[in-house]
Order: structure tokens, then C-alpha cells, then sequence
């Protein structure tokens, strides 16, 4: 077989291959990590809602601040071991929640109808009573439509490294097999077809 090097096609080719495998590996990667489901063996919680509100009695409501964390906001669900999608907008302007809404209930009522207009004419110990002997939740008040799940399960989290090396390891093992295929179309199809059985 002649030297291939001396081919402009097969130079081509080796620049083509060297592209093409970068960019399947960083298209694998941002695909693996789109797609991989966060748990909690792949996440570390940071935080929880209600450990924040109880650490901070100063505030009346400490859902914007709690907002701030760093981390991504969810309802932590322990049948599935995983999380459940909460909105920023949800949790901001539906719920309050406060270090002891039973002292603070005129604050926090007030900061309610503030978020809320369908309380604006409720009574303040009609909503105080009902929060005490239904909520399971003693840290907050909120639009159950809208706010679902107790503070906490309210949670910000990070994804850890095992999720990086799921991710990475995906992306690999895509790159991998891409290049085989492409290894394999060329040398077994197009040389084939340019040279034969000729050494």
C-alpha cells in the first residue's frame, strides 16, 4: 500500500477525525449532563428550608434570602430518592415562612397579603388557626397550588462528583465508539475501495 501520509485526502482525514471526536466528546458530555437524573447519591443538599428559617429568626420571611443560596432549588422527594421541580416564582411569591409564625403572625400576615390577594380580606386568626391544626409544615404559609411541599423538603443542592463522572464517563465511552465506526468506515470502506487486497 502506498504511503497514505502522501494522500491530501487521508491528511484530510486525520484533521477531520481529530475535530470530530472533540466535538463528540464535548456534545456527549453537555448531552450526559442534561439528561442524567439528579439523586441523591449524585447531589450533595446544601441546605434545607427549614434549617434556614430556623437559623434566622431576624427575618420575617426567609424565602428571598433562602432563594439567594447557592445551589439548585427543589422539592426533595425521599420515595424516589430524587427531587421534584419548584420554581423560584413559585416558592417567592406564594409562600412566607418565618422562625415562629405563631408570635410573628401579624408580620407574616402582613407580608402574606402582600403576595397573596386572596387572603387580603381573610381573617388573620381564622388563617393562624387553620395553619396550626392542618399544616404539617409550623415554619410556613402558602398557596398549597402553588407550594406543594413542607420547608423541609424544600432544599437547594449541588451535584457532586459522582455526577461529573457519570457525565464524563458517558461522554467517553460515546467518543469511543464513534471513533471505531469512523476507524472502521475508512479503513475497511473507502481504503478498501481505493486499494483492495493490496499491502
Amino acid at each position: 500500500m502506498e504511503n497514505l501520509n502522501s494522500k491530501w485526502w487521508h491528511r484530510f482525514f486525520k484533521v477531520l477525525f481529530v475535530v470530530v471526536i472533540i466535538a463528540t466528546l464535548g456534545i456527549s458530555y453537555f448531552v450526559a449532563s442534561s439528561s442524567i437524573e439528579n439523586t441523591f447519591e449524585n447531589t450533595d443538599i446544601t441546605i434545607t428550608l427549614t434549617d434556614y428559617t430556623k437559623n434566622h429568626p431576624e427575618l420575617v420571611n426567609t424565602v428571598p434570602s433562602f432563594l439567594e443560596k447557592n445551589g439548585t432549588l427543589a422539592c426533595k422527594n425521599d420515595a424516589t430518592r430524587g427531587y421534584d421541580y419548584l420554581s423560584d416564582f413559585s416558592l417567592k411569591n406564594y409562600a412566607v415562612c418565618n422562625n415562629d409564625i405563631t408570635t410573628n403572625i401579624d408580620k407574616v400576615f402582613t407580608v402574606l397579603q402582600s403576595l397573596d390577594p386572596a387572603v387580603k380580606n381573610t381573617a388573620k386568626d381564622s388563617i393562624l388557626q387553620s395553619h396550626i391544626q392542618n399544616s404539617k409544615d409550623s415554619y410556613c404559609l402558602g398557596n398549597k397550588k402553588y407550594f406543594s411541599c413542607g420547608s423541609t423538603h424544600v432544599v437547594k443542592y449541588i451535584k457532586n462528583y459522582i455526577f461529573y463522572w457519570e457525565a464524563v464517563g458517558y461522554a467517553v465511552l460515546t467518543t469511543i465508539i464513534v471513533s471505531l465506526v469512523l476507524l472502521l468506515v475508512y479503513f475497511k470502506g473507502f481504503i478498501y475501495i481505493i486499494y483492495g487486497k493490496k499491502k
